[in-house]
């Protein structure tokens, strides 16, 4: 009789099911047309967003922002959590020169963190790093940014670097000087170490560099919130 009960319970489930499973594809499909609608518009409208996207050196150079809300908000939450750790739950003073090497490399992690993504789309645009948080998501330029921020909210010596590879890829990293010493971070290498790239010299490092197997060929240019160099 149980054995029976439940054979019977599982029969009556079925239609439920799927009526369930046809909402679910009707919901997919739906969200699908309205991706490619969004698309669409924004295809129609390439062309000016592009015009209004395009950044000049100076706006360049303010897309590392360290002083942005959500950065400082970051900065504080990972500063008070260090020295609560370090301290026993006393927080006290912040060092730079003893305390933010290890916060360096917490910077970059959570830097690796989110989703990659890659619009696919024939238009060029910039998200702000409370966007990013957002998201949870960011394509590599964005990422750099983040990351170059998150660093200089912390006056550390650091700055976003284009460089060209292999097959036409330009792609963005970040170098940040630790004790004396450059270290080349790739938040876009979700298996990247801290260490990974760092040695004495920025150009011994960069012969080593690749990404996605395409190997450095040159530098393009480099900037922060304080200058632009190209190369």
């Amino acid at each position: 009789m149980v054995l029976e009960g439940l054979f019977k319970k599982a029969e009556k489930e079925k239609p439920t099911e799927g009526l369930e499973l046809r909402n679910l594809e009707a919901a997919l499909q739906e969200h699908e047309l309205r991706l490619l609608y969004y698309k669409k518009i924004i295809e129609k409208y390439g062309a000016m967003i592009n015009e209004y996207e395009e950044k000049n050196i100076p706006e360049l150079k303010s897309l590392v922002n360290g002083k942005e809300n959500a950065i400082q908000e970051i900065k504080s939450r990972m500063q008070d959590e260090l020295l609560a750790k370090k301290n026993n739950g006393d927080i006290h003073e912040f060092n730079y020169e003893t305390d933010f090497p290890f916060l360096a490399e917490k910077i970059f992690k959570y830097s690796q963190n989110f989703r990659h993504i890659h619009a696919n789309l024939p238009v060029s645009f910039w998200l702000s790093s409370s966007e990013i948080l957002e998201l949870q998501a960011a394509d590599p330029f964005d990422r750099a940014l983040f990351l170059c921020s998150l660093l200089r909210a912390f006056d550390a010596k650091s700055k976003v670097l284009v460089v060209e590879l292999e097959n036409n890829l330009i792609h963005p990293i970040v170098v940040c000087e630790i004790k004396g010493k450059p270290h080349l971070l790739d938040p876009s290498q979700k298996d990247a170490k801290f260490d990974s790239f760092s040695d004495t010299e920025i150009d011994s490092i960069l012969s080593t560099f690749a990404f996605d197997g395409n190997k450095f060929l040159k530098k393009a240019y480099e900037f922060n919130d304080e200058g632009y160099t190209e190369f």
